[in-house]
């Protein structure tokens, strides 16, 4: 079998897909310290710090986006990154 050459990411949030596309690599931090995932990663699950989550597409430059509370899945040379927003509610008097 062919390695891959790159994998997808989608960046969501409870609202919407944020970003969607083919990347090279996926750099960011969690409590262990800094990792990478490259195509044809071991499956990998892992919560995020509130740093960076850097990709390199395809085409173009480096894309980051800061994730307050975030979970990362991956599996299959897809990578999911679940973002979570607060939202304020506000209750009737």
């Amino acid at each position: 079998m062919a390695k891959a050459a790159t994998f997808t990411v989608q960046i969501l949030s409870p609202l919407a897909v944020e970003w969607e596309g083919d990347v090279t690599s996926l750099h960011s931090e969690n409590s262990e310290g800094p990792f990478s995932i490259m195509p044809d990663h071991a499956r990998f699950m892992t919560l995020l710090k509130a740093v960076p989550v850097t990709l390199e597409p395809v085409t173009g430059e480096a894309v980051e986006f800061t994730i307050e509370t975030g979970v990362l899945f991956f599996a299959d040379n897809l990578a999911k990154v679940y973002k979570q927003e607060l939202q304020e509610v506000t209750f009737p008097q």
